[in-house]
This record gives C-alpha cells, sequence and structure tokens, in this order.
C-alpha cells in the first residue's frame, strides 16, 4: 500500500512539475535511498534491500507531509519558534518512516534522517542552479 501511494503521489507531481524537475526529484530519490541503505547498514549491521528503503523514505515524506499540513493549520504563516518546531518535527518524523520501515530503534533512525536530510538538501543545492 506503500508503495502505491508513493507511486501515485510522485505521477501527480509529475504531472504538474516540468520534466527536468522531475527527473532530477527522481534521481535525488534514488540517491537519497541509496545514501540511507548505506547509512541502515553503517549503523546497524542490518543489510537491508533497496525497496524497503525506498518505501521507508517515502513514508517519511508522507509523514513529512502531514506534519506540514498539521503546522499550517494552526498558523498561517511561520514565524518565530514555530520554525525551528518544524524543523524538529520534521525529523521525527522522517525518523519515524525509518522506524516504521526498517524496524530500527528512534537513535539510529534519528541518524539515518539527519544523514539523508543533508544529502537532500546538499542535491537540492546543487540541482538548483541547473534549473
Amino acid at each position: 500500500m506503500q508503495l502505491l501511494l508513493i507511486i501515485v503521489g510522485f505521477l501527480f507531481f509529475a504531472f504538474k512539475a516540468q520534466p527536468l524537475v522531475t527527473a532530477m526529484v527522481l534521481a535525488s530519490t534514488l540517491v537519497v535511498t541509496y545514501v540511507a541503505q548505506t547509512s541502515v547498514k553503517f549503523l546497524t549491521g542490518v543489510e537491508s534491500s533497496a525497496m524497503e528503503v525506498f518505501n521507508s523514505v517515502g513514508l517519511g515524506v508522507l509523514f513529512m507531509i502531514l506534519v506540514a499540513f498539521w503546522q499550517t493549520s494552526f498558523n498561517a504563516h511561520f514565524s518565530g519558534s514555530a520554525v525551528i518546531d518544524l524543523g524538529a518535527l520534521s525529523l521525527l518524523a522522517y525518523a519515524g518512516g525509518f522506524m516504521i520501515g526498517m524496524r530500527i530503534n528512534l537513535l539510529q533512525a534519528c541518524l539515518v534522517s539527519a544523514v539523508t536530510t543533508a544529502t537532500s538538501v546538499l542535491l537540492f543545492l546543487v540541482l538548483r542552479t541547473h534549473v
């Protein structure tokens, strides 16, 4: 079911976004999935399949979207500590995706989440210059 939600969400995004942006998001997702798979193996010593990691990344993104909708339902704009709260909640939501999908503990999930988030931000900064 998770894979179906991820595919439907990506297809919806692909129809709305430009083809180059869609290709870059797909490539970034594959790179982040590989980084997460490597991070999980390094942190836990457990080998996991790419599909399992991909589902965990997708579930984490879904949780982050839910957190963003929850936060914006209370605040029309982010100011003050709301930005910090959103950042911390996003980290926990993303880590929750790894905890559920990969069956790892909270500390390991937070570390994997931090590594994959840093990778995502770096990819965004690199790819943004090409669009």
